[in-house]
């Protein structure tokens, strides 16, 4: 349709403008191209046909930031390595380190145990120059109890009455002590070293408090 003359729309008064107007909005409308009535032109089969998949190890293996660490265990998803390969080289760490080793101690003789408590005793309850009875040992309590626990355990091991067995009697001295296991192991550490040097007694690892301390 094409756009009146303005001529023509000359009788229409104050109307003319709006109708200016409307026309002028009508001939806009008018010079739009006609939208399409025909659909997009589909895609081609090469873009709507997915790529062909991949194994999910494939999928997943993105390139981190950071080289990962030597020891992180190999993926389970590699198709070409058998699952006990995995397996082995996942514990070939643990296997090559080698495990502590512990240095046995043979138990001492019962002559060279009998010594040792004797002279266990002397420190204990030292005689006298003269006359009967104990000099004061003037040891600190904690190591009083210790080499007391000490000599109640050669006092077991040398018992002829007894079985002499080094292991059974550092038990029998630690249960008559209210303890178990953990102090027979002490008792044998202090043994060794008492017999081999008369001068190791077990001491007082605790700090001696002071007048200014709190």
């Amino acid at each position: 349709m094409g756009r009146r003359p303005r001529s023509r729309v000359g009788n229409l008064g104050h109307y003319a403008k709006k109708r200016k107007i409307a026309d002028s909005h009508d001939s806009n409308k008018e010079s739009y191209p006609p939208a399409s009535s025909h659909p997009p032109p589909a895609h081609t089969g090469d873009t709507i046909n997915p790529p062909p998949s991949q194994p999910d190890c494939d999928r997943i293996s993105i390139t981190p930031a950071s080289p990962p660490s030597q020891a992180q265990a190999p993926t389970e998803c590699s198709p070409s390595e058998p699952v006990s390969n995995v397996i082995n080289a996942s514990s070939g760490a643990s296997s090559n380190a080698s495990p502590p080793t512990m240095m046995y101690k043979p138990p001492p003789t019962i002559e060279a145990a009998t010594l040792a408590l004797q002279d266990l005793k002397d420190i204990l309850h030292p005689p006298r120059k003269s006359g009967a009875g104990y000099k004061d040992p003037k040891l600190d309590p904690y190591v009083r109890e210790r080499l007391e626990k000490l000599r109640m355990f050669l006092w077991n091991y040398t018992d002829k009455d007894g079985d002499q067995k080094w292991m059974a009697a550092s038990l029998r001295a630690a249960h008559a002590y209210e303890a178990g296991p953990w102090l027979a192991g002490r008792l044998r550490k202090w043994a060794h070293a008492f017999i081999l040097d008369r001068s190791d007694i077990p001491k007082n690892l605790y700090k001696k408090r002071t007048a200014s301390s709190p």
